[in-house]
């Protein structure tokens, strides 16, 4: 199998766990409503990896279970979808021009990846009460952002090893 094949590969394990982690222990998370989006984390530093392309795909499958694991009844599916699809391309375009082995980096950019596919959602799919809408995201995103710092060193160990010869 090729690096890229196998960084792919590595990259779609992590988010099933994040999937499976996120519905066993997601709602017993929660912090006065608002629960971690472990899925939407795991992409946004998984993307850090990856071109625009590689990028999307990777939140095209994270959008993808993340509405699986939580879409609203008659709502929000392809929203949650697209959101975490144009965050994660917003990540990859800046391949370039990032350092992603720098900690506060890549912890400052999924805290915006995931703030900004929130935002993002709420265009797409507007729910009453804004007040209460922004109070949550604001928690959930402070509650990512306490998570992102170790899920970075994981995910960093994880995908290194799909490519011996490149130095993360």
């Amino acid at each position: 199998m090729s690096a890229s094949g196998r960084l792919t590969l590595r990259v779609a394990l992590l988010l099933i766990v994040a999937a499976i982690l996120q519905l066993a222990f997601g709602s017993s998370w929660s912090v006065r409503g608002a629960q971690p989006n472990l899925i939407l984390i795991v992409a946004a530093l998984c993307a850090l990896h990856f071109g625009a392309t590689g990028a999307a795909g990777v939140g095209f499958g994270a959008g993808l279970l993340t509405a699986c694991v939580a879409s609203p009844p008659h709502a929000g599916f392809g929203s949650l979808i697209v959101s975490a699809t144009l965050a994660c391309w917003v990540v990859g375009r800046m391949e370039g021009h990032l350092f992603r082995d720098n900690p506060v980096v890549a912890v400052a950019l999924a805290i915006g990846q995931v703030a900004g596919a929130e935002a993002l959602f709420y265009i797409f799919a507007p729910q009453p009460g804004f007040g209460a809408w922004l109070r949550n995201s604001g928690l959930t995103v402070l509650f990512d952002a306490l998570l992102a710092a170790p899920l970075w060193l994981a995910i960093r160990r994880v995908l290194r090893s799909a490519d011996p010869a490149e130095s993360f």
